[in-house]
């Protein structure tokens, strides 16, 4: 079944603040459409106008959730990448 994320503002690397619908089938974007095309069954989520994004990356991080990847330990690296993860960053450079 497609999810069809509706309502959206894209940031994509060639536009960016339209309104859309987004396709995705087995965890791939399928489709991106216009206002003008039709939209296809799938479960709807409408997104009320917020931003959609293929993932962010941070160039800079010092840490995050209380931790610093100065401490120097396996656990403030996972406890790091997992609160940026959470707000959106797919890739981080500490």
């Amino acid at each position: 079944m497609s999810i069809l994320f509706t309502n959206c503002t894209l940031i994509l690397p060639e536009r960016f603040g339209f309104r859309s619908t987004v396709v995705v089938e087995h965890g791939y974007i399928v489709a991106v459409l216009g206002s003008n095309q039709t939209i296809p069954p799938g479960k709807l989520i409408d997104l009320e106008g917020h931003y959609l994004s293929p993932g962010f990356v941070d160039l800079h991080v010092h840490g995050g959730d209380g931790h610093d990847f100065m401490d120097g330990t396996e656990a403030a690296f996972r406890a790091v990448c997992r609160a940026h993860a959470r707000h959106g960053t797919t890739s981080l450079l500490p």
